[in-house]
């Protein structure tokens, strides 16, 4: 038997063994997003202003927290590390400022979270997706839709209203402390979670599968589906017309 070649054979598995577990994640980065070139955060921190005008809608593509006052002229400050601020893109496109990376599917792999400060003069429209945050102050508009997907989250201080539309998907969540809307469509998907019992309104129609829950306060007429393990929880006094199945349920808050 040849053992000439065994101990080769070891230092070969010496070297690839790390480089194998690596291919495969085993050393998984906090902060990512992108499945495209990986570009690492050094750690540094600065602040850069960027031209931002003629939007009346958001949208976070990447893992960016966005932070929204209201004024008489828009403007954006990005805060991030120093390398990254050239992968980061704030561009109007159809009335809609888009906050996302480039070149497009870059891995950002960030050490210190990144922030986009804005100054907006109105908005209608409010889209998260990945796992981007917006907080947003008291905001008065006719109608606002909301769009949020995978761990996405919106918070609103509070909001008058004519209409609200949500779409909630994955473990996208938002939160609304307080104000008061006319009518509210609202769909919660997988483990979104929507949660307004401090806001009023009038009317709501809210359609809830898998672990989807929502909390609201309603005072004429409440229309719900709830599916799965789905969860409604209200208060008010509406008349009531909600359809459940499987494991669905709701439960009046003030029982």
């Amino acid at each position: 038997m040849n053992t000439s070649r065994q101990p080769t054979r070891n230092l070969l598995v010496l070297i690839l063994a790390p480089l194998l577990l690596l291919s495969m994640g085993a050393f998984p980065d906090i902060g990512c997003t992108g499945g495209g070139p990986a570009v690492r955060g050094s750690g540094n921190v600065v602040t850069e202003d960027r031209a931002v005008e003629g939007f009346h809608g958001v949208e976070v593509r990447n893992q960016g927290n966005l932070t929204i006052t209201f004024g008489s002229e828009e403007s954006l400050v990005i805060e991030a590390e120093d390398n990254l601020l050239e992968h980061l893109v704030a561009e109007v496109r159809n009335g809609v400022l888009y906050f996302d990376t480039v070149p497009s599917g870059t891995n950002i792999r960030t050490r210190k979270p990144i922030v986009y400060r804005l100054t907006a003069v109105s908005l209608n429209n409010l889209s998260t997706s990945s796992a981007g945050s917006i907080t947003v102050p008291a905001l008065e508009v006719d109608s606002l839709v909301v769009d949020i997907s995978s761990a996405g989250s919106v918070e609103i201080e509070s909001l008058i209203a004519h209409s609200l539309r949500a779409c909630l998907s994955s473990a996208g969540n938002l939160r609304i402390e307080a104000g008061a809307v006319i009518d509210q469509i609202v769909s919660v998907s997988s483990a979104g979670k929507y949660d307004a019992e401090n806001m009023s309104s009038e009317r709501a129609n809210l359609s809830l599968s898998s672990a989807g829950k929502a909390t609201v306060l309603v005072n004429e007429y409440l229309e719900a589906d709830i599916s799965s393990v789905g969860n409604l929880y209200y208060s008010g006094e509406a008349e009531l017309d909600v359809n459940t199945s499987s494991m669905g349920k709701a439960i009046r808050l003030d029982d």
